[in-house]
């Protein structure tokens, strides 16, 4: 990342150099800053292919089993009529069946 340069420039040598070593130091905070953030998912380039191959499949086959779950349990609350004969009440969960 470029700063611009302040209008007043340094008048000697030794303002010249103490304006290079404040520079070198931002930069070399900005690359530490840098490198933890890397350094966060680091374990990850570490790790050996076939891990991270085996976490991958896990992954996709968890996330496949959740999803055809979620299908069956969608076709469980499905009902169909097939004949109808008398009187039907229907009352809430919480209530017991004579209180209507």
């Amino acid at each position: 990342m470029l700063r611009h340069e302040s209008k007043v420039q340094p008048q000697n040598d030794a303002e010249i150099i103490a304006e290079l070593v404040k520079q070198a130091e931002r930069e070399r905070l900005r690359k530490e800053r840098r490198k933890r953030r890397r350094q966060w998912f680091g374990w990850i380039q570490e790790t050996p292919n076939w891990l991270k191959t085996l976490i991958t499949v896990t992954l996709v086959v968890l996330v496949a089993l959740i999803a055809d779950g979620i299908r069956r349990e969608s076709k469980e609350f499905k009902a169909t009529l097939v004949s109808f004969s008398g009187s039907v009440s229907v009352s809430e969960h919480n209530q017991p069946m004579g209180s209507c």
